[in-house]
């Protein structure tokens, strides 16, 4: 039974994630437009959780007048709206107001909604004024913490390490194909640079459910700062982002 273990692990498919870059910083690259495919409304039970990073004595990156946890807000918000107009109703934010909110209650909250989509919301920022775009993140590359194994597992203890690895596997495949759904709407016709990357990041490593963080533009770009905090681009970013999510769904 072993050996069967090691042979699967062995030989579960890789390649799916090759072209993905690791979570060094970089700038961000042009991607390639797909063609857009029309908004569809949820025909099935489809639970989001919607995460707006930092909050309350966490401001997160700040530049001048400009507050992350301030504008990731606003933004989760106006998604909610834009996902409930799609017929999505089961949509939850992890912060309602500018609240402090740990790490570990950001995922305790998804995992015991028992969300199938968790979308944590960021703005980025760098010492590089110019540097703009958007970063999509899902899960690293390492699997999850090996438990203490006993000398001689037992063919139970063998088989249920075998269904968590694949727990493993098929999140990161979905949270890929969910990261690449998204830079193909939000820069579809757009003069948008975008890139995929990989991350240890708390909250997309310890949800149950596929999960990315998106980091929305820098607002160390003044241009791309004025555009972060203007109403009707933060409506229309989270129309797109709501289309690239029904987009996933239909898919799943």
């Amino acid at each position: 039974m072993l050996k069967l273990f090691f042979f699967l692990l062995l030989t579960l498919p890789l390649t799916a994630f090759a072209s993905v870059t690791d979570s060094a910083s970089a700038p961000a690259t042009e991607v390639a437009s797909a063609p857009a495919t029309n908004l569809a409304s949820a025909e099935k039970k489809f639970r989001v959780v919607i995460d707006p990073g930092h909050g309350g004595s966490d401001f997160g990156a700040v530049r001048d007048s400009f507050k992350e946890s301030k504008i990731v807000l606003e933004l989760a918000r106006h998604l909610k709206t834009s996902l409930e107009e799609l017929n999505v109703k089961d949509v939850h934010l992890t912060r309602e107001s500018d609240q402090t909110l740990s790490l570990k209650e950001r995922v305790t909250k998804a995992n015991e909604i028992g969300a199938d989509l968790f979308i944590s919301l960021h703005a980025n920022t760098s010492s590089q004024p110019l540097w703009s775009g958007m970063e999509f993140y899902f899960n690293a590359t390492s699997r999850p913490a090996a438990e203490a194994v006993p000398l001689k597992p037992t063919n139970n203890e063998v088989v249920s390490q075998i269904q968590k690895d694949f727990r493993h596997y098929e999140k990161t495949e979905k949270s890929l194909v969910l990261s690449k759904s998204m830079q193909l709407v939000l820069t579809d016709s757009r003069e948008q640079k975008s890139i995929i990357k990989r991350a240890p990041f708390y909250v997309i490593e310890n949800t149950q459910m596929p999960s990315i963080l998106i980091e929305i533009g820098f607002i160390s770009n003044r241009r791309e700062a004025q555009k972060l905090i203007d109403p009707a681009y933060q409506k229309e970013l989270a129309q797109l982002i709501a289309k690239a999510l029904m987009n996933y769904q239909l898919r799943y």
